[in-house]
């Protein structure tokens, strides 16, 4: 016969158990949820001073001009030591160039990535427009529009540095601003793979930030 101190004991054991297997479910949970959700990176800076733009990109990446300077467009590109395991075949790039084909900065953009895609073959291709106001500070006198890409492929950055990752992403910043001599393009974008996209939100946000056309 149990006694009654003996079956309180017992029905006090039951929400101790449950209230423990609550918890452990809470903790594995949230470890799955730690591991699936990107570490977002956190990076210094140094900052880029060009004739053309100025632009803040992670303390240690190479910069790359052009061998020539050429007097209507220019680009830069920025890469991350060799075996950077926080930044896998990444780069960021930033240029300009007169005498765009179209005025409005979206119709620019768009029709130029739309001809290296079908000129690269991409496949699984898909385009979003995002605000530019989200990630820097325009002028409202500028023109400006954005995109992110996800495609599988490689685009002319991947093929240029011999990258293998045919998962990838682009997203890109374009600026038109009116100059005494006309129209001058200026833009900013980051390639990488898809799968480090989430990570790099904040590198993106603050790179993006920085990016000034020296107008």
């Amino acid at each position: 016969m149990v006694s009654p101190q003996n079956a309180s004991d017992g029905r006090g054991r039951i929400p101790l158990i449950a209230g423990s297997a609550t918890v452990a479910a809470f903790l594995a949970v949230g470890l799955v949820v730690y591991l699936l959700v990107p570490r977002a990176l956190s990076v210094e800076y140094e900052r880029y001073q060009g004739d053309r733009v100025t632009v803040d990109h992670p303390r240690g990446w190479a910069v790359e001009e052009e061998i020539e300077p050429h007097a209507s467009w220019g680009a830069v590109h920025f890469l991350p030591p060799d075996g950077d395991e926080d930044f896998p075949e990444t780069a960021m790039a930033v240029g300009w160039y007169s005498g765009p084909t179209h005025e409005d900065a979206g119709t620019e953009a768009v029709e130029a990535w739309n001809e290296a895609a079908a000129e690269l073959g991409f496949e699984d291709w898909d385009q979003e427009e995002l605000d530019p106001a989200d990630y820097a500070d325009v002028p409202g006198g500028w023109d400006a529009a954005m995109f992110e890409d996800t495609y599988t492929g490689l685009d002319n950055t991947a093929e240029m540095f011999g990258w293998q990752e045919t998962e990838r992403f682009s997203l890109a910043l374009q600026i038109h601003v009116a100059e005494s001599d006309g129209t001058m393009a200026y833009w900013i974008a980051w390639y990488g793979p898809q799968s480090e996209r989430g990570s790099y939100e904040r590198v993106v946000h603050e790179t993006l930030e920085s990016f000034t056309p020296r107008a």
